[in-house]
């Protein structure tokens, strides 16, 4: 609001839309479950109702809106990558309709693919949509508590921002989480029995975007050390295995190393969230890992330690720049508060969902 209201608002009006905006929040998360009995009989209608109804509208905002006329180059530099790809060329030389370049690892050009074959790699955000219904369907047990938190995702700002300007962000998240969340049940029944295969989700889920390696961290420390040595080499060499493919299905076509040096993804991911400060404070989740025992501590756990680099670079930038110059003047893209937003949005459903349950057990 604060960004993108004052482009068509005063302030008092930005002001007073963002309170209205708040209370239909909570007024939806603190009444609706309360006013909820009778339309229990159709909750699955309901919810189903609106998969369907807010699917349709993503694939419909793709189909109208013009990409080429948008000023954020997430979906355009993700198109230009993998078509660089198809036709044997380095994805990290391409330059896409605003004249930058791709910092997406290849698990995402794999993810984006179908979507690139069907025409708008925009399509993801309306796949990705129906996977977090799917989790929210899964994990939720009161009917009126996946109904709340399927309209606070459908009506949260930041997600509709990214599905207007086709971004690949947020989609990267929720399949992230899908993953971990799958991982982690897999983990929490098996242990490390499935080594080798593990090891290669984690790979690929870490070369989507490098920062997600603190969460996959956080999953796979416990089991890691509690695993047998051979279990240790066989989750090692898948990890390897997935990293080497992966690599060489992009860096093969680099023509040389001072090209490779100048352009690649990791120094494009670091140039706003810089990779030395993810890595410092990753130290801090530590702290939590003898507490993930659910897959609500897993997600605040992720949720923390997504939270932390992204907040202290934020705060440094301010810091440099003022607050004005780092959100009006975008010398931070505030997109990357997207990077932990849906682990957020899921913990606290699930939270809301237990205080509810126990409230009518």
């Amino acid at each position: 609001m604060f960004k993108y209201g004052f482009r068509y608002f005063e302030v008092v009006e930005v002001t007073l839309i963002a309170f209205l905006y708040t209370g239909l929040v909570v007024v939806l998360v603190v009444k609706f479950p309360k006013r909820f009995k009778p339309v229990q009989h159709i909750a699955n209608h309901i919810f189903y109702g609106l998969v369907v109804l807010f699917f349709a509208i993503t694939i419909y905002i793709n189909l109208k809106v013009n990409g080429y006329a948008l000023h954020i180059d997430r979906w355009s530099a993700m198109t230009e990558g993998i078509a660089a790809l198809l036709n044997g060329n380095y994805p990290y030389s391409a330059l896409d309709h605003l004249g930058g370049r791709t910092s997406n690892l290849p698990t995402l050009f794999l993810i984006g693919l179908p979507f690139y074959l069907l025409g708008d790699v925009g399509l993801l955000q309306s796949f990705t949509f129906l996977v977090f219904a799917g989790i929210i369907y899964k994990l939720i047990k009161s009917h009126a508590i996946r109904i709340v938190s399927l309209l606070l995702l459908m009506s949260s700002l930041w997600y509709l921002y990214e599905i207007v300007v086709k971004s690949d962000l947020v989609s990267n998240t929720i399949l992230v989480l899908a993953g971990l969340v799958y991982l982690f049940k897999l983990t929490n029944n098996e242990g490390l029995k499935r080594a080798f295969l593990l090891g290669i989700l984690a790979g690929m889920l870490i070369f989507t975007r490098l920062v997600f390696a603190l969460p996959v961290g956080i999953l796979f420390t416990l089991p890691f050390i509690k695993a047998s040595l051979s279990e240790r080499i066989k989750f090692l060499l898948g990890f390897f295995t997935a990293a080497i493919c992966l690599g060489a299905l992009v860096f093969y076509t680099c023509p040389s190393f001072e090209v490779f040096y100048a352009e690649n993804p990791f120094t494009l991911q670091n140039r706003q969230l810089p990779l030395w400060l993810s890595l410092l404070l990753a130290g801090l989740s530590i702290y939590f890992l003898s507490k993930l025992k659910t897959v609500e501590q897993l997600l605040r756990n992720s949720f923390v330690a997504l939270a932390i680099p992204v907040v202290v670079a934020f705060f440094i930038i301010v810091n440099d720049t003022g607050f004005k110059g780092a959100i009006i003047d975008s010398h931070f893209d505030i997109t990357y508060f997207n990077l932990f937003t849906p682990f957020l949005v899921l913990y606290l459903s699930l939270q809301l969902d237990a205080k509810y349950v126990d409230n009518h057990a």
